[in-house]
Parts: structure tokens; C-alpha cells; sequence
């Protein structure tokens, strides 16, 4: 299997059917279905947990097949998807990630970029038939979409906001799958990439500055962190960087953070910047800014691709 599905509804994961579709019942050991943990608070799921079950599982198809260079990469998308939506065909009108983002379609690139809905593991160079040879891709998909109505009738902050919140909510359900990964026997020489655009970069950096409070040994099995137009604060950062700093990591061993940045970006100046939390009162955001780190930063790089 190249690809592993995931879907998150704040705290809590799921692991959904081969299409993505959302199963609201617990966990189903024999089918792989369903509702498993909750985590909502430091500390990573026990040995012999439904997640770690699940992914064992998952992945044992391609153990035996996964090339020592192939790469293993979580993906985790930005604002505005809801894994309980129902897959349709229509991938340009689904708000379920695993059918908008999470598969190897391919079209034209206009179309994929009028339409926002280019495959991820497709583009990144995975293959859906190879068994896992090429590398393992996992879709993480999670609630980033708390609806314009609903924060305005019940007088909760702006929908972007909350979202926002979810993202952190959603950070230690995505420490627990990279835990779960890092100590799988089938990929101990595969380092774990990252790839996060927009407001997954909030669920990426939280979740790395947890693993480095609370889990630092972790840290070794992380390999590149790629942040696509990230809106996660500068601050927030830079408090995730400097725990991994501190971390006491050999220079060749542990992540790498490639950031992409962009000075014009619509949706950053809009959302983030105004309507968005402000941690510690600024807006300033890494798509933006990069880390704006006073020192140097060995394990950072920013790209600014509009220079």
C-alpha cells in the first residue's frame, strides 16, 4: 500500500474507509474501521493502542516492498476541509480532503490550480499500484472548517479563528501518528518527512514543539518539514525552533525545515492577519515572514519564491 488514510476531527483520530470516507462508530479491529482514541493532553498512545494497530496493519503490506531511499510523508493540508464529508466524484466541489487533495489524479495544471485540487502523493512522486516500493504516503486529514454560520449564530470568534484553535487541537493526534511511524520495525531507516501547506502548518509546528517539550528522543526520527504559505505565527515558530534547538541534536540528525514563503499572498493578509487569533499580539506569520530568527538558524530555511 502507498498511502495511509487518516482523518481527525479535533482530538480525536479515524481511520476511514479506502476512499475516505468518515466511519462514526469505534474502532472495528477486524475491518480497520473507525472512531480510535482521543488524545487531548500530553503523553503518546500505549503499546498495542487502536492506532497502533491500525497503521501496523496498514503498512504491512508495504514493509517487505519499501525501498531503503523511499521516502515516508505525512501530509497535512490547510483551511477549509471536513473528512466527514462525503467523497463524490467531483473533486473540485468535495471538502473531504482525501477526495479534493489526497490522490493521484492527474490533470492539467490549470485545471489543478483553477480548481484547487491537485493530488498530492501523485505530484509528490508516489505511485497508487507499487505496493509502497516508491515510499508511503499518509493522508492526515482533519477538521479545518468550522463553518461562517455556525461561529456567527452562536456567537462563537470568526470561523478562521477557530479553525485555528482545532489546528492545535489537532496537534497531539498528529504527535501520536508520528510517534507511531518513528517506531514501526518496517521503517526504522526511513526518517519521517513532513509536508504542510497553510493552516496545517499550525497542526505541523505545535505538534513538533510538543514532541519537543514531551518527547524530544523523537526528534531524531524526523527527517524534512516542508511548509507551503504557512500561517502559523512567527512566534510560534520560533518557540517550536528554539525546543529543538535545545534539544541537543546531532547536526546531521533531525528535521530540517524548508519554508516556503510568498510577500503576496491573499489569503494570508486576509485571514491571518485579520482575523486571526494574533499570538502574543502579533500577526506576523511564517508564509510571510519566515522565522524572523535573530541568531542562526541551522535547521531552518526560508524560500521566498515570489523574490
Amino acid at each position: 500500500m502507498s498511502i495511509v488514510r487518516l482523518s481527525c476531527v479535533r482530538d480525536t483520530l479515524c481511520a476511514p474507509k479506502a476512499d475516505g470516507d468518515f466511519v462514526d462508530s469505534p474502532y472495528n479491529r477486524r475491518r480497520r474501521l473507525g472512531r480510535m482514541e482521543s488524545i487531548a493532553s500530553p503523553g503518546l498512545p500505549d503499546d498495542g493502542s487502536d492506532l497502533e494497530h491500525y497503521l501496523n496493519t496498514a503498512l504491512a503490506p508495504a514493509a517487505e516492498r519499501l525501498d531503503d531511499a523511499a521516502p515516508v510523508v505525512v501530509m497535512v493540508h490547510g483551511f477549509l476541509f471536513d473528512p466527514r464529508h462525503t467523497p463524490g466524484e467531483d473533486r473540485a466541489a468535495s471538502h473531504n480532503p482525501h477526495t479534493r487533495i489526497y490522490h493521484f489524479d492527474e490533470a492539467p495544471f490549470p485545471d489543478e490550480r483553477r480548481e484547487h485540487h491537485t493530488g498530492w502523493p501523485g505530484r509528490l512522486g508516489f505511485r497508487e499500484d507499487d505496493g509502497g516500493a516508491n515510499g508511503v504516503a499518509i493522508a492526515f486529514g482533519w477538521h479545518s472548517s468550522p463553518g461562517v454560520a455556525g461561529s456567527l449564530i452562536r456567537g462563537y470568534p470568526n470561523h478562521y479563528a477557530r479553525a485555528y484553535a482545532y489546528a492545535g487541537e489537532t496537534a497531539w493526534p498528529l504527535a501520536a501518528v508520528i510517534d507511531r511511524l518513528a517506531t514501526h520495525h518496517a521503517l526504522e531507516r526511513h526518517p519521517v518527512d513532513i509536508v504542510a501547506h497553510s493552516l496545517g502548518a499550525r497542526a505541523v509546528i505545535r505538534a513538533i514543539a510538543q514532541i519537543a517539550k514531551h518527547a524530544p528522543a523523537l526528534l531524531s526520527r524526523l527527517g524534512r518539514v516542508l511548509l507551503l504559505g504557512g500561517s502559523e505565527y512567527v512566534v510560534e515558530g520560533r518557540l517550536m525552533y528554539d525546543r529543538v534547538s535545545r534539544a541537543g541534536l546531532a547536526p546531521s540528525v533531525g528535521p530540517i525545515f524548508y519554508n516556503i514563503v510568498s510577500g503576496e499572498n491573499d489569503v494570508l493578509d486576509t485571514l491571518v492577519e485579520d482575523f486571526g487569533p494574533r499570538t502574543f499580539g502579533s500577526a506576523q506569520v511564517i508564509g510571510h515572514n519566515g522565522l524572523e530568527h535573530g541568531g542562526q538558524a541551522e535547521r531552518w530555511i526560508d524560500l521566498q519564491i515570489d523574490s
